[in-house]
């Protein structure tokens, strides 16, 4: 099953050409919006997006896109903590964001 085909709230597939993260790509401008991902279990989930372009010549960006659960928490001191996500999930996206071509998006 692929838990990437991401609808908006009218049902309509967003991965086949109506991709939020593409539009920012050609657009050049910033994008709010809601999608909804599907859960292994084939339910989907609201998921608030917001997607901002980064101009700048000397600034090569490669993104990787993964999604599945992750462990999300405070990690750090009791003085000094940071909100951190963690698992196969994130290290899955990075890799896929190094395998990317410079300013280009990889999705698994």
């Amino acid at each position: 099953m692929d838990i990437l085909n991401h609808i908006d709230e009218n049902g309509m597939l967003l991965c086949r050409g109506a991709c939020p993260i593409v539009k920012v790509m050609q657009a050049g401008e910033g994008l709010c919006c809601k999608v909804y991902p599907r859960k292994k279990d084939g339910t989907r989930f609201p998921l608030e997006t917001v997607i901002s372009p980064v101009f700048d010549a000397e600034i090569r960006i490669r993104i990787g896109f993964n999604s599945d659960y992750v462990l999300q928490g405070d990690i750090g001191t009791p003085d000094r903590k940071d909100l951190t996500v963690t698992g196969d999930t994130v290290n899955f996206a990075a890799c896929l964001e190094i395998s990317s071509q410079p300013n280009r998006l990889m999705i698994s």
